[in-house]
């Protein structure tokens, strides 16, 4: 008898190859959050002419199974814990067995015995829409008064307030006058969410701030956004794309509602992140950051001019780790 692998014996007289094999049966929970516990069914087989002892684990392991003696032949079924590996829709989980008679063979012997198990991994996000700045204001006279609002959803689920969640109608805030080159914080903060790359619908944004604009303005203004942007689903929103042309158009028939010291919208987009971009956005240090700019050209005479003003906004990966 001839001896290769640790844990595997090849009979030379019948050519047969015999070993201890370890399969995952099942994942618990089926869809886990990245790094979250989970708890795995495994089956392992001796096929070996003796008896073996030892232990299972996952590499991310909080509690190993001991197996004790399992005799020739014979299967062992039980249950190991340990964390999910980092997210992906088609992660490779792997299990093993490690022989006490092969952990004599070095000080980091490789294991016995090893199965492995695909499974989709999903990661947990929050938005936080950061500041505003105003590099040139609407008037050449006097301080833009902007007031503004955001939608956040994730598909069709609105996402809420993280201090009321039954909140799911946007956030809204009045800036009052804004000064030139000064970030505002604005601090305003969605509900976290649970997303699998690749099978999770996107992320959508929709904001607009106005200069001398009132609430209803902001709410119509943001219902064109939004509506009109759905299924868009761009990170940088190409604003000369056909779809930013309808948006424009319908946001300008609004206009004339709001023209007073030369008033209008300052800053309209919609943002659009597949869950797929979401995972890879925040790969690196699980964070996303992104300060996007809003040139907006004078629609009336002196004395308006081209405004510029700047949003910032983060995605963070609250499940992530280094």
């Amino acid at each position: 008898m001839q001896h290769g692998h640790p844990g595997i014996e090849i009979d030379t007289r019948l050519g047969v190859l015999t070993a201890v094999s370890v399969d995952i049966v099942e994942v618990s929970p089926a869809i886990p959050v990245e790094h979250t516990p989970i708890s795995v069914t495994f089956s392992l087989t001796n096929n070996l002419k003796r008896p073996v002892s030892g232990t299972v684990q996952l590499s991310e392991a909080t509690a190993f199974s001991r197996i004790t003696n399992l005799a020739p032949r014979a299967v062992f079924n039980g249950t190991v814990q340990g964390r999910a590996p980092a997210a992906g829709p088609d992660v490779l989980l792997e299990i093993d067995f490690f022989d006490d008679e092969d952990l004599s063979s070095g000080e980091f012997p490789p294991p016995t015995a090893s199965g492995t198990f695909r499974l989709a991994v999903s990661a947990t996000y929050d938005l936080g829409i950061d500041s505003l700045m105003c590099k040139f204001r609407c008037s050449q006279i006097q301080p833009d008064s902007v007031i503004g609002g955001v939608l956040a959803n994730v598909g069709d689920k609105p996402l809420g307030d993280p201090t009321d969640p039954t909140n799911t109608t946007g956030k809204q805030v009045n800036l009052g006058d804004v000064p030139t080159l000064q970030p505002i914080p604005l601090g305003i903060k969605f509900a976290a969410f649970t997303s699998l790359a690749g099978s999770s619908p996107p992320l959508d944004l929709a904001y607009t701030f106005t200069s001398q604009g009132g609430w209803d303005i902001v709410r119509e203004i943001l219902d064109v956004v939004s509506s009109a942007a759905r299924g868009v689903l761009t990170i940088v929103y190409p604003q000369g794309s056909d779809a930013w042309k309808e948006i424009d158009q319908e946001v300008k028939k609004l206009h004339d509602q709001i023209y007073a010291s030369c008033g209008r919208p300052v800053v309209v987009d919609h943002v659009g992140i597949p869950s797929d971009q979401l995972l890879a956005l925040t790969s690196t240090t699980g964070v996303y950051s992104q300060q996007k700019e809003y040139i907006v050209p004078a629609t009336q005479a002196y004395p308006c001019q081209t405004s510029d003003y700047f949003i910032t906004f983060t995605i963070t990966r609250t499940s992530f780790r280094p």
